[in-house]
Protein backbone atom coordinates (compact mmCIF):
# COMPACT_ATOMS: atom_id res chain seq x y z
CA UNK A 1 0.00 0.00 0.00
CA UNK A 2 1.06 3.42 -0.62
CA UNK A 3 1.52 6.09 1.64
CA UNK A 4 -0.04 8.73 2.18
CA UNK A 5 0.98 12.19 1.06
CA UNK A 6 -0.88 13.81 4.17
CA UNK A 7 -1.64 12.17 7.78
CA UNK A 8 -3.21 14.20 10.55
CA UNK A 9 -3.01 11.36 12.96
CA UNK A 10 -5.68 10.71 15.51
CA UNK A 11 -6.87 14.65 16.77
CA UNK A 12 -9.49 15.73 19.00
CA UNK A 13 -9.23 19.26 19.12
CA UNK A 14 -12.84 20.43 17.76
CA UNK A 15 -13.30 23.81 17.49
CA UNK A 16 -16.91 25.17 17.27
CA UNK A 17 -18.52 28.03 14.84
CA UNK A 18 -22.00 28.75 15.20
CA UNK A 19 -22.80 25.50 16.52
CA UNK A 20 -20.82 23.28 13.81
CA UNK A 21 -17.97 21.21 15.44
CA UNK A 22 -14.91 21.36 12.68
CA UNK A 23 -11.20 20.73 12.43
CA UNK A 24 -9.14 23.21 10.04
CA UNK A 25 -5.72 21.06 8.85
CA UNK A 26 -2.80 22.38 6.88
CA UNK A 27 -1.98 19.63 4.02
CA UNK A 28 0.14 21.81 2.64
CA UNK A 29 0.14 19.95 -1.05
CA UNK A 30 -0.65 22.80 -3.38
CA UNK A 31 -3.90 20.70 -5.44
CA UNK A 32 -7.08 19.67 -5.16
CA UNK A 33 -6.88 16.67 -6.67
CA UNK A 34 -6.38 14.40 -4.02
CA UNK A 35 -8.09 11.11 -2.37
CA UNK A 36 -9.31 11.68 0.86
CA UNK A 37 -9.79 9.29 3.63
CA UNK A 38 -11.33 10.33 6.86
CA UNK A 39 -11.95 7.74 9.81
CA UNK A 40 -13.46 8.74 12.58
CA UNK A 41 -13.37 7.09 16.53
CA UNK A 42 -16.85 7.55 18.63
CA UNK A 43 -16.43 8.81 22.11
CA UNK A 44 -18.14 5.52 23.64
CA UNK A 45 -18.07 1.58 22.87
CA UNK A 46 -21.08 0.82 20.85
CA UNK A 47 -21.60 -2.92 20.86
CA UNK A 48 -21.68 -4.77 17.95
CA UNK A 49 -22.96 -1.77 15.62
CA UNK A 50 -19.06 -0.71 14.53
CA UNK A 51 -16.38 -2.90 15.53
CA UNK A 52 -13.52 -0.73 18.18
CA UNK A 53 -15.62 2.38 18.35
CA UNK A 54 -14.94 3.59 14.59
CA UNK A 55 -16.60 4.31 11.66
CA UNK A 56 -14.54 4.70 8.11
CA UNK A 57 -15.85 7.28 5.65
CA UNK A 58 -19.69 7.59 8.11
CA UNK A 59 -22.11 9.73 6.04
CA UNK A 60 -19.82 11.65 3.54
CA UNK A 61 -21.99 14.62 2.79
CA UNK A 62 -24.14 15.02 5.89
CA UNK A 63 -26.91 12.78 6.07
CA UNK A 64 -30.24 13.70 7.69
CA UNK A 65 -32.25 10.84 9.70
CA UNK A 66 -35.88 13.32 9.49
CA UNK A 67 -36.50 16.71 9.93
CA UNK A 68 -35.22 18.18 13.07
CA UNK A 69 -32.84 14.67 13.42
CA UNK A 70 -29.04 14.36 12.38
CA UNK A 71 -26.96 16.16 10.58
CA UNK A 72 -25.21 12.52 10.78
CA UNK A 73 -21.89 11.59 9.04
CA UNK A 74 -18.99 14.03 8.11
CA UNK A 75 -18.15 16.69 5.16
CA UNK A 76 -14.80 18.45 4.18
CA UNK A 77 -14.10 21.41 2.55
CA UNK A 78 -10.65 21.01 0.60
CA UNK A 79 -9.05 23.93 -0.48
CA UNK A 80 -5.08 23.70 -2.23
CA UNK A 81 -3.18 23.79 0.98
CA UNK A 82 -5.88 22.97 3.32
CA UNK A 83 -8.83 20.95 4.54
CA UNK A 84 -11.65 21.59 6.96
CA UNK A 85 -13.49 18.50 8.16
CA UNK A 86 -17.26 19.30 10.03
CA UNK A 87 -18.68 16.51 12.02
CA UNK A 88 -22.38 15.77 12.71
CA UNK A 89 -23.38 12.73 14.93
CA UNK A 90 -21.52 9.25 14.19
CA UNK A 91 -24.59 7.29 15.09
CA UNK A 92 -27.77 7.42 17.02
CA UNK A 93 -26.73 10.58 19.35
CA UNK A 94 -23.24 9.67 19.96
CA UNK A 95 -20.84 11.86 18.82
CA UNK A 96 -17.14 11.86 17.19
CA UNK A 97 -14.38 11.67 19.60
CA UNK A 98 -11.23 11.66 17.63
CA UNK A 99 -10.88 11.91 13.88
CA UNK A 100 -7.87 10.76 11.37
CA UNK A 101 -7.44 12.54 7.80
CA UNK A 102 -5.53 10.78 5.40
CA UNK A 103 -4.69 12.25 1.91
CA UNK A 104 -3.00 11.02 -1.28
CA UNK A 105 -2.35 12.83 -4.45
CA UNK A 106 -3.94 11.69 -7.89
CA UNK A 107 -1.52 11.20 -10.47
CA UNK A 108 -1.90 10.79 -14.12
CA UNK A 109 -1.84 7.16 -15.40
Amino acid sequence: MVAPAYDSGWISNWADWDGISFINLTHGLNTKEVFVYVIGRLNQTTDSVFENGSIHQFGYGWLFAGLGAGPYGVFWVLTENEIAIYKGMAFEGIDWYEVRVMIWNITEP
